[in-house]
């Protein structure tokens, strides 16, 4: 993750946004839990990789995603997690893995 020149109020913005999403307790993409979480942070890339999975399951590899906007990373300590973005006027989930 790099960073960039962001006002404190825009950082402060975002973090609001994740702990709303925390605790209104409602699903978001595919998630209704957030208790897994062991870290998060602010990623200010302008493009991450999402991982492609087959209907199975099995990881089929990546693809390029491009971020619109700075993007709240939230992970465990032992494997992946991903990224929460607002992208094309809503809030996505881009699951990423180690």
């Amino acid at each position: 993750m790099r960073t960039t020149k962001n006002t404190i109020m825009e950082k402060i913005i975002l973090i609001l946004i994740f702990l709303a999403l925390l605790s209104c307790r409602k699903t978001f993409a595919h998630l209704t839990d957030f208790n897994w979480i062991d870290y998060w942070g602010l990623m200010e890339d302008k493009e991450t990789y999402e991982t492609i999975f087959s209907e199975d399951g099995d990881i089929l590899g990546t693809k390029e995603v491009v971020l619109q906007n700075p993007s709240i990373f939230v992970g465990i300590d032992e494997g992946g997690g991903g990224l929460i973005t607002f992208k094309n006027g809503k809030y996505e989930w881009i699951y990423q893995a180690d």
